[in-house]
């Protein structure tokens, strides 16, 4: 057991401290690329989830049409099968091993937010390389931190991992008060609204079950039409050069949005067929690309299981936060979302009785 701890330890944060190492190697897209791709191998072990590789299967069958959706796909298509290994680590010995480097990442991205990005990273994002585009890191005078990750996105469910630790298991209120801070520093709405549903229904309910996760949904979804259609609304009115307030950078999204169900049909509803470009709705793009009823198949692997507090919490936040970005395909996001919700746990209320195998 002490060996399959120690390599839940280090797989965990290698992926959180990888992207800050592969930025060095912005210079040559050929190298980067290759480093980028090695991480998938931590995905990989000896034994497999049944379950798991049936649904890889069907992702493969359902979704995947040419090479490029492969690689889009890579990151389920590999954690689902392997998923069994996640069960054999312990949730709070991996978080309470890297407390020094959770507090590390936090205030280098709090540098960050201050000081602004360093000359690589510049060279980095200017390069083409990153997840995201120039436009994406410099909103107005904002600066966007993610700290050693990829994106903020990632950043954003590192935090959340180290909140739920902080509030639910070592019931600390000034860590839990910190971890909240940071999402605000981070600066997306989509993670601090997902986080916030999340922690609340998480807090409010005893019994944990698929109804309580679709609950969070459609909370959730309430949420995103607020933000989406009427702040932008007061904003014309109020005017404030935060960024968590700026006109335009989700309004943009929901047109977007608006813009797929004017252009698709009962038939492509259903089965797909690809009809506009979708931003940063994992729904939508499942839907737009294989219709609701794939969609549904998938999303049965992560509602078709026996929750605890820990993984409704968890799998209350992906399903939240796939409102606002098409996450499914970031290998460093869903391996610490895949860590975080099928490890086991000490806390009586997290007892990881979900078979996965």
């Amino acid at each position: 057991m002490e060996s399959n701890q120690g390599k839940g330890f280090n797989k965990f944060w290698i992926i959180s401290l990888y992207s800050f190492v592969k930025r060095f190697f912005y210079f040559n897209s050929t190298l980067y690329g290759i480093i980028s791709a090695l991480p998938v191998l931590l995905s990989l072990n000896s034994k497999v989830s049944k379950r798991g590789l049936l649904y890889s299967g069907l992702i493969i069958i359902f979704f995947v049409r040419d090479y490029d959706d492969f690689l889009m796909y890579l990151s389920l298509i590999l954690l689902l099968p392997f998923s069994i290994q996640f069960k054999k680590v312990n949730f709070e010995s991996v978080l309470e091993k890297g407390i020094f480097l959770f507090f590390l990442i936090c205030f280098y991205g709090i540098y960050q937010n201050l000081f602004g990005y360093s000359s690589i990273e510049l060279a980095w994002i200017r390069s083409g390389l990153s997840v995201v585009v120039e436009e994406g890191y410099f909103i107005r005078e904002d600066i966007r931190p993610f700290s050693t990750f990829s994106s903020l996105v990632e950043f954003g469910l590192f935090i959340s991992i180290y909140l739920y630790y902080f509030s639910f298991i070592k019931k600390n209120i000034l860590l839990s008060i910190f971890a909240f801070v940071m999402l605000i520093v981070i600066g997306s709405r989509g993670v601090l609204l997902s986080v916030m549903i999340s922690f609340l229904l998480t807090y409010v309910f005893k019994k944990y079950n698929w109804k309580g996760v679709l609950k969070s949904i459609f909370l959730s979804f309430l949420s995103y039409l607020i933000i989406a259609v009427i702040l932008p609304e007061l904003l014309r009115i109020i005017s404030s050069d935060n960024r968590m307030l700026v006109f335009g950078t989700f309004n943009y999204r929901f047109l977007m949005v608006v813009d797929f169900f004017n252009n698709i049909n009962i038939e492509g509803f259903f089965i797909g067929g690809d009809f506009t470009d979708i931003y940063d709705n994992m729904y939508l793009v499942l839907v737009n690309s294989s219709g609701i009823c794939a969609t549904l198949i998938l999303f049965r692997y992560f509602l078709k299981m026996k929750f605890d507090e820990k993984s409704f919490f968890f799998t209350s936040l992906l399903f939240n936060y796939m409102f606002y970005s098409d996450i499914l395909f970031s290998f460093y996001f869903m391996f610490p979302f895949f860590f975080a919700n099928y490890s086991c746990s000490n806390s009586k209320n997290n007892n990881n009785n979900e078979t996965i195998s």
